[in-house]
């Protein structure tokens, strides 16, 4: 159902009231080894540190992070970026502000001393690449995975990406009216996403979640009868665009134009997201290496165990 053209300039105008900060807290899960792993003192060695890409959270590491965790003494710390899951709403939303506030996040909780490994999957890739390249960087940025995205402008997202953006916009631009606390409201939600020809039942459970796990969609609201995406997409209406955009780093001032540290990156096969010519990312890159998956863009959900033996035997490489 459509609403009128004018209801929804209003209802979108309400939307923008985001505050605007330089750095916000990230909200974040930390696993710690257990005890019978750690060293004699309980100090850990080194840390992690995972980037969600977009309209994710950080829940899409919890398979990986106890075998880090317990595999390398180390602390995993899996955050939401700023306007995902849990963490503060503002602007501007842009990945070098992302990155900002990931070398913020690290110097407070890990420090500048312990050696840290960034994990970005998909749009995390690229906030994961800006805080190596970033000459805000004070902390000790040991190694690097970047899971199917490039250092360059991505020309094409996948189609199953586009199709769950568009249902999510659907529903909040009220085309789609699903009532909150309704009966039966988050089934139908579920089944809306399930219903997306391109995507399956892990994919639809991602990005449904984003409805059906927001407490404001299980309360009566006499202001906004209508479900809420726990993302401010409204407000965000460049946030693809942010997703795909790559800077000019000749022509960006906190930038530097490469960057040495050790990084592999994971390229899935059956995604057109990242690019085929590695030599482009060496030169962003040089001391990168790079490992093919036969899979799907989601590599956690196509390529679980590959993708954390791959993880593990990159890092343990001297």
């Amino acid at each position: 159902m459509l609403i009128a053209r004018r209801s929804f300039t209003i209802f979108h105008s309400l939307k923008q009231k985001l505050p605007v900060k330089d750095i916000v807290k990230l909200s974040f899960a930390k696993v710690s080894p257990t005890s019978n792993v750690n060293s004699s003192n309980n100090e850990t060695t080194q840390a992690f540190v995972n980037i969600h890409g977009l309209l994710g959270n950080r829940l899409i590491f919890n398979s990986i992070s106890k075998t880090l965790a317990n595999t390398f003494n180390a602390d995993v710390y899996s955050i939401d970026l700023r306007n995902h899951g849990q963490s503060e709403r503002a602007f501007p939303y842009d990945n070098l502000t992302l990155s900002n506030d990931v070398c913020s996040f690290v110097e407070k909780h890990i420090g500048l001393k312990k050696p840290v490994n960034l994990i970005g999957f998909s749009a995390g890739g690229k906030v994961a690449m800006l805080t190596a390249l970033n000459k805000n960087l004070k902390f000790n940025l040991n190694k690097m995975i970047i899971i199917d995205i490039s250092p360059n402008y991505t020309d094409e997202l996948v189609q199953i990406l586009i199709d769950n953006y568009n249902l999510i916009m659907q529903i909040l631009n009220k085309e789609i009216l699903i009532e909150k606390n309704s009966k039966n409201w988050k089934q139908k939600v579920t089944k809306l996403f399930n219903d997306i020809k391109s995507s399956d039942p892990s994919t639809s459970l991602y990005f449904s979640s984003g409805f059906t796990h927001y407490a404001k969609n299980n309360e009566v609201d006499h202001e906004n009868n209508y479900i809420e995406y726990n993302i401010p997409l409204e407000s965000m209406p460049g946030i693809v665009q942010s997703a795909k955009d790559w800077p000019i780093l000749t022509q960006n001032p906190n930038l530097n134009e490469t960057s040495s540290v050790p990084t592999c990156f994971f390229k899935a096969l059956k995604s057109p997201i990242m690019t085929n010519d590695y030599t482009s990312i060496k030169n962003v890159f040089p001391n990168l290496s790079v490992v093919e998956f036969n899979c799907c863009h989601n590599l956690f959900l196509d390529a679980p165990k590959e993708c954390l033996d791959y993880i593990i035997k990159y890092v343990k490489t001297e």
